[in-house]
């Protein structure tokens, strides 16, 4: 956890296995970070977390195989992820994403039926 949080900026301490402060303390800088996914800002990289971060991962994926510029595959649902996602929706609308399909930048059922992936698994 440490080394997803430091390749990712939110841990700054040394890579010990310790879940003391500094680690709670970056969990918690990503559960409030994320634009999407509804987590609990609680500090703890409990189930909900772990499986935010992959469908995210898989998310970005997902987004890298459509038209447009590629983003980092990282796990990290912030403001680039979320203006790709609106790219895909808007570049999409009328074709692989229907016309009647709101284009808000949220990775709904729909967009995710698009993309081919899981929805979000924290509803």
């Amino acid at each position: 956890i440490q080394e997803i949080l430091k390749s990712l900026g939110y841990y700054t301490g040394k890579l010990d296995d310790d879940y003391g402060n500094w680690t709670h303390d970056a969990v918690e800088a990503y559960q409030r970070a994320q634009l999407h996914g509804n987590l609990v800002k609680d500090g703890d990289w409990g189930p909900a977390t772990e499986a935010h971060y992959q469908w995210v991962l898989t998310l970005q994926r997902a987004l890298n195989g459509w038209k447009g510029d590629d983003i980092r595959v990282d796990g990290d649902y912030g403001p680039r992820t979320r203006a790709r996602v609106y790219e895909v929706m808007e570049r999409n609308h009328g074709g692989a994403y229907p016309s009647w399909a709101k284009l808000d930048g949220v990775p709904g059922p729909v967009f995710c039926r698009m993309l081919d992936i899981p929805t979000h698994p924290n509803p």
